[in-house]
């Protein structure tokens, strides 16, 4: 065996340790080492909706058994189905399909999460099913989730919040559980581990081999039949990065920081509810519009400023007169800036964007913005192009034009998210480009950051 092999192998070997460890942690289990009878036992409280409320000691308890050598078969196949499978979609003998559901449900997430049971429909030739994840794909998203913890440089990220939410911790002996789920359980800690972690999928399984083109399209027609009866948002969250990272992805960069002195400022009441609405929303199609209308509630006192300055330069310039060939270059100037729109009294809208900018944009403050995050994303907007926009282009910091290759990214990804229609620039397609939106938030909330605090009035004292 070669020393990659040997390597790949260790790795391998670890991974599975470490899956194992953190299974027994959402039962309490604290030691990696089974009994003599190769078992790990360890205790549940079950919980009667009759006394929801009640404290620990007054609920009745039971033993769970878990096989060492049940948990490791079942971890090996797990690890068998990463190979088969695309992202978080999980497609085994071409017959099951199972993807995360990301289920928008009006009640509380924790008990929406753990108690929803999975519910089934069958026409004969395709099974559809909702609810909490099998067994599998329980362990095959846990797997994700560890290997995706070597690859980030912290962790420990709050943003792994899917499964941070139902763990145990360390003050309480055993996890607590619905006494009625228990039973219908019987006990088996193959059912009642994906209730504990809480993991919710749409599962399509197919009675002859097919393919996942097809799976797809299945799940998607039930989606829109689940919404339709049940009127709760629902849709597959297909990418591993937006699964494991996804608050990251959907609030840009971390900008948490001390809240330690007044504000000396007043701002625009518009412009700081636009950035509420980004700020409260999870959805990166509202959050991208929302903070360009912060950038688009000052696009007319810009374009007045920048058209203005562009006059008084001219008419100040030392070749200045009044011939009629250069009366008739200013005239030019100011039309093709006020691109045909003199009438609705504001300009060319790219061109608003540039002056904004260039009045109010400190490129070194943009970057340490950008740089107050985990993710290096100077380095993101210079190198990756825009996915749903390749027209839209690549930022190099240092260029003489750095303000208009700004403005001209942010303006092609707005064109792309407002106008996505076949021909004439890029097309954005909700879901499909989510977690390529997400990742040109930072810049457009930085923008907008910059432009809410350089408007802002000095509080007179």
């Amino acid at each position: 065996m070669s020393v990659d092999n040997c390597e790949d192998a260790k790795s391998i070997d670890a991974l599975h340790g470490r899956a194992r460890s953190f299974v027994l942690s959402y039962f309490g289990i604290k030691d990696d080492l089974p009994g003599e009878d190769g078992l790990f036992s360890c205790k549940i409280h079950l919980d009667s909706r009759r006394i929801r409320n009640s404290s620990y000691g007054s609920l009745e308890s039971a033993e769970v058994l878990i096989s060492s050598d049940e948990l490791d078969k079942e971890l090996l196949a797990a690890e068998k189905a990463q190979y088969s499978s695309s992202g978080m979609e999980l497609f085994s003998e071409k017959k099951h399909y199972e993807c995360y559901a990301d289920i928008e449900s009006p009640r509380p997430a924790r008990r929406a999460c753990r108690y929803m049971e999975r519910k089934a429909l069958d026409d004969g030739e395709v099974t559809y099913s909702i609810g909490i994840s099998s067994l599998t794909y329980c362990l095959f998203c846990i797997l994700k989730y560890l290997r995706g913890s070597d690859e980030r440089p912290h962790p420990h990220s709050p943003s792994r919040y899917v499964f941070q939410m139902h763990r145990m911790r360390y003050r309480f002996d055993c996890p607590r559980f619905d006494s009625d789920i228990f039973s219908a359980c019987n006990g088996d800690w193959r059912v009642l581990l994906p209730y504990l972690v809480g993991l919710r999928s749409i599962g399509i399984d197919f009675s002859r081999r097919s393919n996942i083109s097809t799976a797809r399209d299945r799940a998607t027609a039930f989606e829109f039949k689940y919404m339709y009866c049940n009127d709760e948002a629902i849709r597959r969250v297909t990418d591993a990065d937006e699964f494991l990272y996804r608050r990251v992805l959907r609030t840009g960069v971390t900008h948490r920081r001390t809240l330690d002195s007044p504000p000396r400022k007043k701002y625009d009441k518009e412009a700081v509810d636009y950035y509420r609405l980004a700020l409260s929303s999870e959805d990166p199609y509202v959050r991208f519009l929302s903070f360009y209308h912060v950038l688009e509630r000052f696009f007319n006192l810009a374009y007045k400023r920048g058209v203005t300055q562009k006059l008084r330069d001219k008419l100040a310039a030392v070749d200045f007169s009044f011939d009629e060939d250069c009366l008739f270059e200013i005239v030019k100037m100011i039309e093709k800036e006020a691109g045909g729109k003199q009438q609705a009294g504001y300009g060319n809208e790219k061109n608003e964007l540039v002056f904004l900018l260039q009045e109010y944009l400190d490129i070194s403050e943009l970057l340490s913005g950008l740089a107050s995050d985990e993710f290096d994303w100077k380095d993101y907007y210079r190198s990756v192009h825009v996915v749903f926009e390749p027209s839209a282009p690549l930022i190099d910091w240092d260029s003489a034009d750095v303000i208009k290759l700004i403005a001209n990214r942010i303006y092609k990804v707005r064109n792309a998210i407002i106008h996505s229609k076949q021909g004439g620039g890029g097309i954005y397609r909700p879901f499909l480009h989510e977690s390529d939106l997400s990742k040109e938030i930072p810049l457009i909330r930085c923008l907008a950051e910059r432009i809410i605090d350089g408007t802002g009035v000095l509080i007179a004292t």
